[in-house]
């Protein structure tokens, strides 16, 4: 009977979060009601049960579940891989994204990498997504091989989280996605900005092209991209872009200087004289 009881109290309460999950002005009452469940120790099966019943829609509009979830801990780590094998991919996703507490636990790598070759774009683009945050050595390989996945976000995701890295590994694969002019922007845009973080010498001559690209947000990242690298030939190009039409672009090329110029009084060379 007591066991019924705090069922039907773990219901109501559940009940009471969906109500209230994502408003502003219930955003006390949601932490309260979040407290509440978590001191109660909520076992993770029930947890799960109410946290499949939403759609991704409503995960993606309130992060009340996650908060439950991180909450109670590690004992979610096990259902939630259990989870990745759900026929539901909305399900599916909801998991993965649910790791982004246990980033530092070493069971989610191996089944997320698992997921990277999922027949559903959505699927690898979230995996990859979330094991950037890892820091784990292990997606290297396997996010360079998305670099050609046939789904442009999911390639852009990919370049995204080789950024992470530095990978000299990288530079070659990353170099034909932002050289590619049939390529999607946002791929480009994330290829340049990986790129830059490797500091390899190879990506200086490719970047320096694309400082007068008709897309600003390449100009932009390029001219960032080769300030990381720290190669000078760039210098009287990425200068004149200081008169750029367009001020993000300008911005930017300020702060791409300054990173120069840390350089310069790090190793006494006069880059911007």
């Amino acid at each position: 009977m007591i066991e019924k009881i705090q069922e039907l109290y773990i219901l109501f309460l559940f009940n009471q979060l969906r109500d209230v999950a994502g408003l502003r002005a219930h955003k006390q009452r949601e932490q309260q009601l979040s407290n509440r469940l978590v001191k109660i120790g909520v076992p993770a099966g029930v947890c799960l049960s109410w946290y499949c019943g939403k759609s991704q829609e409503e995960l993606a509009k309130s992060k009340i579940a996650h908060q439950i979830i991180n909450s109670i801990g590690e004992p979610m780590v096990e259902p939630l891989i259990d989870l990745l094998d759900h026929k539901d991919p909305d399900i599916q996703i909801g998991a993965i994204y649910a790791f982004l507490g246990f980033l530092k636990d070493p069971r989610i790598v191996d089944p997320l990498l698992k997921c990277l070759s999922s027949r559903l774009p959505e699927i690898r683009k979230s995996a990859i997504t979330i094991l950037q945050f890892t820091r784990n050595d292990k997606i290297i390989k396997p996010a360079i091989d998305l670099l050609a996945d046939e789904h442009s976000e999911v390639r852009a995701k990919a370049a995204k989280a080789l950024y992470w890295f530095k990978s000299s590994a990288s530079v070659e694969p990353l170099l034909s996605r932002l050289t590619d002019p049939n390529e999607d922007k946002r791929v480009r845009i994330e290829a340049v900005s990986a790129v830059g973080q490797t500091k390899d010498s190879r990506a200086v001559d490719p970047l320096i092209e694309l400082l007068s690209h008709k897309e600003w947000e390449l100009r932009a990242r390029a001219a960032l991209a080769l300030s990381q690298i720290g190669d000078r030939r760039a210098l009287p190009l990425i200068r004149a872009m200081l008169k750029d039409k367009n001020k993000k672009v300008r911005k930017d090329v300020k702060y791409a200087l300054a990173n120069y110029d840390s350089d310069r009084r790090k190793d006494g060379a006069d880059y911007l004289t």
